[in-house]
């Protein structure tokens, strides 16, 4: 135990905050390695493992990539890529928004795309980004990637806004949040700030609301052409297994119509 104490201090005093996230990166891909297996398979990593980790406030079984870290909504999402568009075959210009270090490592490296990632707080994405404030060109991105950002932004509507602005007409944004779909509408409180409440009121420490049955009506309002596919429903139940789906379902994938002017307007 002495020695594990004396290691964390050495990493603290001569290791920076960012190169200490790197190294637990690092280490998780390779203690990830001791679940390789054949029983399960991480399509944005690649890996194919006995099982996925339990994650999550409230634990869920088989959540999390032991190797890359990626959670249920990153497969869904990467199967999504792969199998129904062009995001792996044709020149785009891609904006991700709270990336997952490895997957954007993936992106980064494949040359049909022109990669940014960018987040609020995590050092590891490309660029600090704030998302009621996009820094990018209006009608810029033939694709965004948002994975559970908007729980937690006070001005939610902003940011969709601001991806309705940054996305080029005919381009697509999939937006994932949590949605509890036995609520009719969206559930808000500005009473609950304390990270212990908002955890207990709205399922996590930076969250300010829980999603109801009106999401794809709020990204609609934002200006946004909305499907909200069932797409774990094409994967037969071995399939669901192997891929770790069975905690998620639907892909949120929107869209700028053609035809719009940058404002929206026909």
């Amino acid at each position: 135990m002495a020695v594990i104490e004396t290691l964390k201090h050495f990493l603290k005093l001569y290791i920076s905050p960012l190169n200490r996230i790197k190294l637990r990166t690092h280490y998780r891909w390779w203690s990830g390695l001791w679940y390789v297996g054949n029983k399960c398979e991480c399509p944005c990593c690649g890996i194919r493992v006995r099982r996925f980790l339990p994650a999550g406030v409230v634990s869920r079984k088989g959540a999390q990539c032991p190797c890359c870290g990626a959670f249920e909504r990153h497969r869904l999402m990467m199967l999504y890529l792969r199998d129904r568009t062009d995001f792996f075959t044709q020149t785009h210009q891609v904006l991700e928004i709270s990336p997952r270090y490895l997957v954007q490592k993936k992106f980064q490296s494949m040359k049909n795309l022109t990669y940014l990632s960018g987040d609020l707080f995590d050092p590891l994405a490309m660029v600090r980004l704030d998302v009621t404030s996009l820094p990018v060109k209006t009608a810029s991105c033939d694709y965004i990637l948002c994975y559970s950002v908007f729980e937690t932004v006070p001005d939610d509507i902003g940011g969709m806004k601001e991806i309705f602005r940054a996305l080029k007409p005919g381009g697509s944004a999939i937006i994932h949040v949590y949605v509890d779909w036995s609520r009719d509408e969206t559930f808000e409180d500005a009473a609950v700030t304390s990270p212990e409440d908002r955890e207990k009121t709205f399922g996590g420490r930076f969250n300010c609301r829980v999603y109801g049955a009106d999401y794809p009506r709020r990204l609609e309002a934002a200006g946004l052409r909305v499907q909200c596919i069932d797409f774990v429903s094409v994967f037969s139940a071995g399939e669901i297994a192997r891929y770790g789906l069975t905690n998620v379902r639907y892909i949120f994938l929107c869209s700028k119509p053609e035809g719009q002017n940058l404002r929206g307007e026909a």
